[in-house]
């Protein structure tokens, strides 16, 4: 396909999707992401998963703060564009950048729009019992995750999946769906569909302090909690060692005969160890 777009996207997912894209053979002519941020103990400066992407297959990459009219400027200098695609970008997109394109700006959203529209939908989907989830293409408007639903996919979500497993197929699924759909799309003949608005939900974004274990939980809330959040290492519980309550980050664990099993951890200040040596340690 000799379709010519520019990506919109910043996090992880956005790279899976820009990798499994490449193989279907819809390489970006330009991509734009968010600017390199500090990270890390030492703030070093880091780039997007997908800034390094661009880097590496030789595409011209724009970090803007914001989409201001000279990055609009920068973008259709590079142009004519067929369409823009948006995943996970993080940033409202401006109408005059819409109106760029006629509009033809699409978005690979991870869950059945209209559910879970907003910044988490795959933690979401892990920690509220759903057994199933899939990929919406939709035509971006105005409002986050508003627009009409140009194709959507379903697949079933197995209880030992996690949130990695979950991000890696929602990708490459929805680079599968887009490659079936973008050629009707363009060309006229695909349908859209208006969402039914009265039945969205909404995401927010989570963080460290969502991730604390309490022995009022089940196994099954614990194994959601980590599923969903536990590979950003932000899954603990608080430990009585040495006179006081210290928080343990769990790195390592699994769902196994309906128990939530502990496989590894760190100690507030300690290092990486099995979770059986950390319960002698305290003996």
């Amino acid at each position: 396909m000799n379709y010519r777009y520019v990506f919109f996207g910043t996090p992880t997912i956005a790279e899976l999707s820009l990798r499994a894209l490449k193989d279907k053979g819809l390489l970006p002519g330009v991509i734009v992401t968010a600017p390199a941020r500090p990270q890390g103990r030492g703030l070093h400066l880091a780039e997007t998963p997908v800034a390094l992407f661009a880097h590496e297959h030789g595409i011209p990459v724009i970090t803007p703060e914001k989409i201001t009219a000279e990055v609009i400027e920068a973008v259709q200098a590079q142009g004519p564009w067929d369409f823009y695609l948006v995943v996970a970008y993080g940033k409202i997109l401006p109408t005059a950048l819409l109106d760029s394109v006629q509009g033809k700006v699409l978005n690979v959203h991870p869950s059945l729009l209209p559910n879970y529209r907003g910044p988490s939908p795959l933690e979401t989907v892990l920690l509220s019992d759903d057994t199933e989830t899939g990929v919406t293409i939709m035509q971006l408007d105005k409002e986050v995750d508003h627009g009409p639903i140009v194709a959507q996919e379903i697949f079933t979500i197995p209880k030992e999946e996690t949130i990695t497993c979950l991000t890696e197929k929602s990708a490459h699924l929805g680079a599968e769906l887009l490659s079936e759909v973008i050629v009707a799309y363009l060309e006229g003949n695909a349908p859209c569909r208006e969402q039914d608005h009265n039945i969205a939900t909404q995401t927010h974004k989570y963080s460290k302090t969502d991730g604390l274990l309490d022995d009022t939980m089940s196994d099954w809330q614990k194994w959601k909690l980590f599923r969903a959040l536990g590979e950003r290492g932000w899954v603990h519980f608080a430990a009585f060692r040495h006179g006081e309550t210290l928080p343990v980050k769990i790195t390592k664990a699994s769902y196994i005969d309906d128990a939530f099993v502990i496989e590894e951890v760190i100690p507030a200040n300690g290092k990486r160890q099995s979770y059986a040596d950390f319960l002698h340690s305290a003996h």
